[in-house]
């Protein structure tokens, strides 16, 4: 079937659904659930949640079908009702998790607050220290150390990227590396 035949159909049915024919209701959903299917599938891997939100965008266009009216494309309409149908179902999710998560930080034992105070502190040492150490290289440096280990980009592409040789680049890393080794000795 042609996509002007299909859309064309898809009118026909939805105008006699609107009418009241019971009949173009079954017949609109078995036109448009695999549509529908694959394109939750596109928004999220739960199946269960993908049928489930069908099945709701069907129960609110038969109970409120006395409220609708005409529309320019059928299949288009349906899609953007499951797509919002996703959307709160997600941020229900979300509201979920929340509570949930709320919950679980009240119920933490002193240790596992000591815990994180020492995570804390041990990521504060960390960010200082690394701050010391890029004080003792120069901008270029920094900037070749971070592509590097940070963003993990090969020395090939730092070449480039900075349009500089590939030899400099790996000169100043290993340059780099060894003013941070003595630098760290030293203290």
């Amino acid at each position: 079937m042609s996509n002007k035949s299909e859309t064309e159909k898809l009118m026909l049915v939805w105008n006699n659904f609107l009418s009241g024919n019971e009949k173009a209701f079954s017949e609109l959903y078995e036109m448009l659930v695999r549509d529908l299917y694959a394109f939750g599938a596109t928004q999220t891997a739960d199946t269960e949640l993908i049928k489930d939100c069908i099945q709701d965008v069907f129960v609110r266009l038969y109970s409120e079908r006395e409220e609708l009216g005409s529309v320019t494309n059928v299949k288009i309409y349906i899609l953007i009702a499951l797509k919002n149908a996703l959307k709160d179902a997600f941020k229900k999710k979300q509201t979920v998790r929340k509570y949930i998560d709320s919950y679980e930080d009240e119920e933490q034992t002193e240790d596992s607050i000591e815990e994180k105070i020492i995570a804390e502190e041990t990521n504060t040492n960390l960010k200082n220290m690394v701050t010391k150490f890029k004080s003792v290289l120069s901008e270029r440096q920094q900037e070749i150390i971070h592509l590097r280990f940070v963003e993990g980009l090969p020395i090939e592409e730092i070449s480039k990227l900075l349009n500089i040789n590939y030899q400099s680049v790996a000169n100043s890393i290993q340059k780099s590396l060894q003013k941070i080794r003595t630098f760290y000795l030293k203290r």
